[in-house]
This record gives C-alpha cells, sequence and structure tokens, in this order.
C-alpha cells in the first residue's frame, strides 16, 4: 500500500533530529514572513534606530536570523554524512 502525503521525516530519524529540524523550520518560517510582509509598514511608524528608519532594521534583523538559523542547522548536522 502506497502513502500519500508529505513525509519530512524517515521512521528512523531520531527525536532530537525532527525537533530541531521543526524548530528550525518554524524560525525560518517567521523570518521569512517577515521580510515578504513588514509588518511596522503595516503599522504606519516610522521610527530611526542607530540612524536607520525602522522598516531597514527589520529587514536586517529578519534577514539575520535566516542566517544564524542557517548557521545553527549547518553545525547540527551529524558529521561524515
Amino acid at each position: 500500500m502506497s502513502k500519500l502525503g508529505l513525509q519530512l521525516f524517515s521512521p528512523s530519524d531520531p527525536p532530537e533530529y525532527r525537533r530541531m529540524r521543526l524548530i528550525f523550520l518554524a524560525v525560518y518560517g517567521i523570518a521569512v514572513g517577515a521580510v515578504i510582509f513588514p509588518w511596522p509598514k503595516v503599522w504606519g511608524i516610522y521610527p530611526i534606530i542607530l540612524g536607520l528608519p525602522f522598516l531597514m532594521v527589520w529587514m536586517v534583523l529578519a534577514v539575520v536570523t535566516i542566517f544564524l538559523g542557517l548557521f545553527f542547522l549547518f553545525r547540527s548536522e551529524p558529521k561524515g554524512e
């Protein structure tokens, strides 16, 4: 019998591996959503932080979050594969 649907993990994956990947997916999704949908623009606020408009700081923080998430995901991969 064939299984239909999306299979994210194989049955042999340990729970720690699954948990780390699901946390990464959630953080990555939120950060990408912050880049695609700039919420400060919706709120209509325009403060200046360290000489930069708030929307630019918002985007930089989202990109840094994506980078750090990818970095920690890379570091969590098992060695030797």
